[in-house]
């Protein structure tokens, strides 16, 4: 076919497919798109994914490729790579931006794809995922609450908080209208006088000398 009838895209395509970087270059420096998606949604980064071509797929993403152009069975270049098991082009595909959380169609990652014996890749892609979204850890429990505060250490009471909270009793006792005769009281007794007013008189014979007395 000559190729003055075959397209940009699929010139483009061939470059990369074959590694050619300088013709790549060349084509993008004419106007060639390196985010064009073609057939089934493959784009050139995938191509160059696919064919483990590193020089062209930084090429490519640095001239406005994506790291995570989906084909059309949601295969982001990311998933290829792990696919393919090639470490340098997951870290040149991550180095640009690429998710490595994506999901394909039927909801895998690219570390699902990976295979179990590739262990640098798998450490660069679980590095990539970074810790769990949500509540649950990988191993599938919920992390243990938080600790609660301490609860501080009782205070000790001294002789001048007792002496405080007497004077406040006190105090309390005149706002309400009671006459007072003496200091802090201990026991308080009650009692109706022949008028029908409610009395008071409280000993304080136990903290110091005098009694209370009031009407309530």
């Amino acid at each position: 076919m000559p190729l003055n009838i075959i397209s940009q895209p699929e010139l483009l395509t061939t470059a990369v497919c074959r590694g050619d970087l300088a013709r790549v270059r060349e084509m993008l420096d004419h106007g060639a798109s390196a985010g064009v998606s073609g057939q089934h949604g493959l784009s050139p980064v995938h191509w160059a994914v696919q064919m483990g071509h590193v020089d062209v797929l930084k090429l490519l993403l640095a001239r406005g490729g994506s790291a995570n152009d989906a084909t059309n069975e949601g295969l982001t270049p990311l998933h290829m790579a792990a696919r393919e098991g090639d470490v340098d082009v997951a870290r040149a595909l991550l180095a640009a931006g690429g998710d490595a959380r994506a999901r394909s169609r039927d909801k895998k990652t690219p570390l699902d794809l990976a295979d179990d014996d590739e262990a640098e890749l798998l450490r660069l892609l679980r590095d990539a995922v970074g810790p769990p979204r949500g509540k649950f850890s990988f191993a599938g429990r919920a992390p243990p609450p938080a600790a609660a505060p301490a609860a501080p250490p009782p205070t000790a009471v001294g002789p001048e908080a007792v002496a405080a909270a007497q004077w406040r009793a006190i105090q309390a006792v005149r706002r309400h209208g009671a006459a007072l005769a003496a200091a802090p009281f201990a026991t308080r007794t009650f009692a109706t006088d022949p008028s029908g007013t409610r009395t008071f008189a409280t000993d304080t014979s136990d903290l110091g000398s005098g009694t209370l007395r009031g009407s309530l």
